[in-house]
This record gives C-alpha cells, sequence and structure tokens, in this order.
C-alpha cells in the first residue's frame, strides 16, 4: 500500500504507535503475573487465591457457630480478603478502630467472629499484637493455601482463631 499523501503516512504512523502503546502495558502484566513468582520470592498480592480463602473462613465459622460470620479482623489484607464472601462479613481493623466505625472492640466481643494473621509456623501462634488485642484466643490449626502460580513461594499459612458469640 503506497502512500503518496504525507498526512495520510503519518496518520498511519500514529495509529500504529498508539496500538504498540496501547498492547504494552498489557502485555508487561501478563509478563509480570506469570514469570515474576518464579524470579522473585516476593508475593504478588493479585495472586492471593482470594475465593478459596472467603469460602473457607466462612464456610468454617457457620459450621462450628451455626451463624453466619459476623465480622472479620486481624491481618488487614487477609482480613478484607475473608471479608468478601458472600455473606458480606463486617470489617474489623483493630490496629486502627476510627476506619471502622460500624463495629467496636465490645461489639465483636458479643457478636463473636474470626481473626485471622499470617502464620510463620505449623503451630499457627497469633502474633504478639493480636494475642495482646484478643486475651485467650485459641488458635486452630492454620489452613494452607496454594497460589494461582507458585513459583519459588512456599505456601501460604493462614493461622486464625473463632470468638464465638456470647449471644446463642
Amino acid at each position: 500500500m503506497e502512500l503518496r499523501n504525507p498526512r495520510s503516512r503519518k496518520l498511519l504512523l500514529t495509529t500504529k504507535t498508539d496500538e504498540k502503546a496501547i498492547a504494552a502495558p498489557a502485555i508487561a502484566i501478563v509478563a509480570t503475573t506469570i514469570f515474576l513468582p518464579w524470579t522473585n520470592g516476593g508475593e504478588v498480592a493479585t495472586s492471593l487465591p482470594a475465593r478459596a480463602i472467603a469460602s473457607f473462613f466462612g464456610h468454617s465459622f457457620e459450621r462450628r457457630t451455626n451463624h453466619l460470620l459476623p465480622v472479620v479482623t486481624g491481618d488487614t489484607q487477609l482480613a478484607a480478603l475473608v471479608a468478601l464472601d458472600t455473606g458480606r462479613p463486617h470489617l474489623f481493623l483493630h490496629s486502627s478502630p476510627e476506619r471502622t466505625p460500624w463495629t467496636t472492640l465490645a461489639k465483636f466481643s458479643e457478636t463473636g467472629g474470626l481473626v485471622v494473621w499470617r502464620a510463620s509456623d505449623t503451630v499457627g501462634t497469633p502474633p504478639p499484637d493480636i494475642a495482646r488485642r484478643f486475651p485467650g484466643l485459641v488458635p486452630e490449626v492454620p489452613r494452607a493455601f496454594e497460589w494461582f502460580i507458585n513459583g519459588r513461594q512456599p505456601l501460604l499459612r493462614i493461622g486464625w482463631a473463632i470468638v464465638r458469640p456470647k449471644t446463642p
């Protein structure tokens, strides 16, 4: 195709450049998502198995207490993922309660809920700040989840404990 008009040639070159500018970020994101777990030991937040995490903890709470999960707290990122479960439990940020005014520590203790954290071992000992805020917490056996793309990353271990509701 021969273009004799210089304006048409410039328009064609601009269109091809625009296509490359649009396609390049999309290709970079896909490549990063696929190759980063093998090249870097760090965690890719978008590859967390959110649906499996939310489903497991929502169903576990319901089976053990015969109530829907009302509130979830603990590690902010993990608690936010659990809050996306089908029952839509409230998110309680215990480290900054002013950001979640719809629930308080007293209300959490009364209605019960779930506390989650990243487990560094297979025992599931809660971190010191969570153990201090929730005395008498009895941790369950940590649950391990596989990443969507494992790479060099170890299993994602999540420690958890149920705070039983005070009212039946």
